[in-house]
């Protein structure tokens, strides 16, 4: 019994100590980033402002909550986890950044092509030959 006693806590120890490592890395990698990258003078301070809507058990997820405390920034969450109110937290929010996972653009794409496919269709060359030809009509008679 004390030897898997043991074995649990090398196990318990060895995982947070994989946690810590992979924290100190990611600081680490964002004080490096931060050094190598500054920001420009004459470009005008904006805020972080980021969506958070990702769990934080996804690295991603992590990363930008982490980059976002890092830099002062705001971290702004999505009202619902099942992204039924994303699009509206997105015009709400209006972050200045955004990392999206290929799901969330597949999202966008959608949207867009719906949205597209809402428009009215462009008129034909003959429609604006002829509404280019009412206008001059009105032009002269003014």
């Amino acid at each position: 019994m004390h030897f898997i006693y043991d074995r649990f806590l090398t196990a318990v120890s060895f995982c947070w100590q994989r946690v810590v490592t992979l924290c100190i890395l990611l600081i680490a990698f964002f004080a490096f980033y931060s050094a190598q990258n500054p920001m420009p003078t004459d470009a005008p301070e904006l805020p972080t402002i980021i969506m958070g809507f990702l769990p934080l058990n996804h690295l991603m997820g992590r990363m930008t909550l982490l980059k976002c405390l890092l830099t002062g920034g705001q971290n702004w969450f999505v009202r619902s986890t099942n992204m039924s109110t994303f699009f509206d937290d997105l015009a709400t929010i209006r972050p200045t950044e955004a990392m999206f996972p290929p799901r969330i653009m597949n999202m966008l794409h959608d949207r867009f092509v719906e949205q597209l496919d809402r428009l009215p269709p462009a008129p034909s060359e003959a429609e604006r030959a002829q509404q280019r030809q009412v206008s001059r009509q009105l032009i002269l008679f003014l």
